[in-house]
């Protein structure tokens, strides 16, 4: 028998203004950084380019060059609404038999300007579910799913003994 999940609607959180995605880049580049060397001993030189027979101490510096990875973020832009839905309070209730456990989240959203607007009003508890699970990403809820699951069955929870541990 599989776990059956549901998914309901808490809360939303309502705001005047909203946010567009900001588009975030990593740019690679290389830079030189100049590293202090070791002291190296050399000879000093007479006014016409003889050795005199005495040294001095000199730095020996030496250039190398690293690639670095900047992340930049970059088109936010807050933009004037009416009633955006910021945030969505939801539940995800796992349900196998009758066993049943559940988590609340939170999927915080952006306003998407390439989009229509939808008003308050107008807005259904399945919009809002779909919005959340976008907002959420497929990995947040497949990690959440994995929390009930392991709450309904704790059979299927792996132990085992270590080698390095006091196994008794």
């Amino acid at each position: 028998m599989s776990i059956e999940y549901t998914w309901s609607v808490k809360s939303v959180f309502l705001e005047t203004k909203g946010s567009t995605e900001p588009t975030i880049t990593q740019v690679t580049k290389e830079v030189e950084i100049e590293v202090p060397g070791y002291p190296d001993q050399v000879p000093i030189l007479d006014e016409e380019g003889n050795p005199t027979g005495e040294f001095e101490t000199v730095e020996n510096p030496h250039t190398i060059k690293k690639e670095v990875v900047e992340t930049k973020t970059e088109g936010s832009e807050e933009v004037e609404l009416e009633k955006f839905v910021q945030s969505i309070n939801v539940r995800i209730t796992g349900t196998k038999g009758s066993d049943t456990s559940y988590i609340d989240t939170t999927a915080h959203l952006y306003h998407n300007p390439n989009n229509s607007y939808t008003a308050y009003d107008n807005l259904t508890e399945d919009q809002l579910i779909t919005w959340a699970k976008a907002g959420l990403g497929s990995g947040v809820i497949e990690s959440l799913e994995n929390q009930i699951e392991r709450e309904i069955t704790p059979e299927n929870i792996v132990s085992g003994y270590v080698p390095w541990g006091n196994n008794d």
